[in-house]
């Protein structure tokens, strides 16, 4: 039933869609018949056409406000992405994000976004569980496959942050630093982490190099 599934609605939201769709399409059908002959009857066509309305539109309501909410979100990531140390940027994203409701986000796409999201503010282990949930629902999705390495490579950030002197992390991070700077890609997240990993890693030219580019980046797909 998974294909029936529609971002910000729940499975039988979704279906009654669906449904309000083809009772739709019934009614226009009905109302053309009645037009142009006595069966059936006039009002009851409009019944049918008023039924759809109402379940297309309150399910419609609730996409719109999930359309919204993605919106908002978007605007705050991409100031955030701007200036990595813009607080209200930050808190008005957490709070945008605190309006979405994650566990009725079905596509790929906008489970990628979470992990994204998740990532940049700093939540690697979320990061790394919904681009496995994109993954598991594109398999060859390569844009949750990329997010993932980058979430993979938040947590050891994050394990050296916490303990400087872990040669294992270290050695872990320089591992995947060296894997994503050979790898092409116009995703400001990926300047993001790796600025952040070789902050951590001491490298402080390359961090200024990578911040840089991470603006760069954010304002050529605001624009």
């Amino acid at each position: 039933m998974e294909f029936l599934l529609i971002d910000g609605l729940k499975l039988y939201q979704s279906i009654i869609l669906y449904l309000g769709c083809i009772v739709a399409f019934i009614g226009i059908i009905s109302l053309i018949k009645s037009i142009f002959s006595s069966t059936p009857p006039i009002w009851q066509s409009i019944l049918i056409l008023i039924i759809s309305v109402i379940f297309i539109g309150w399910t419609s309501i609730k996409s719109i406000s999930f359309s919204k909410d993605m919106i908002s979100i978007e605007k705050w990531e991409q100031e955030l992405l701007q200036d990595p140390d813009n607080t209200d940027a930050r808190d008005n994203l957490e709070a945008a994000i605190s309006n979405i409701d994650a566990d009725l986000i079905h596509s790929a796409k906008n489970l990628t976004k979470l992990a994204e999201l998740s990532t940049l503010l700093g939540n690697y282990e979320e990061g790394v569980r919904y681009s496995e949930k994109a993954i598991a629902r594109k398999e060859d999705y390569s844009s949750a496959r990329e997010v993932k390495d980058l979430a993979e490579t938040g947590i050891e950030i994050k394990q050296l942050r916490s303990d400087s002197s872990d040669q294992n992390s270290v050695i872990n991070l320089r591992i995947q630093m060296n894997e994503l700077e050979t790898r092409q890609s116009n995703n400001p997240l990926h300047s993001l982490i790796m600025e952040r990993g070789f902050t951590v890693t001491g490298d402080q030219e390359k961090a200024r190099n990578y911040r840089d580019s991470t603006i760069s980046r954010s304002k050529s797909i605001r624009h």
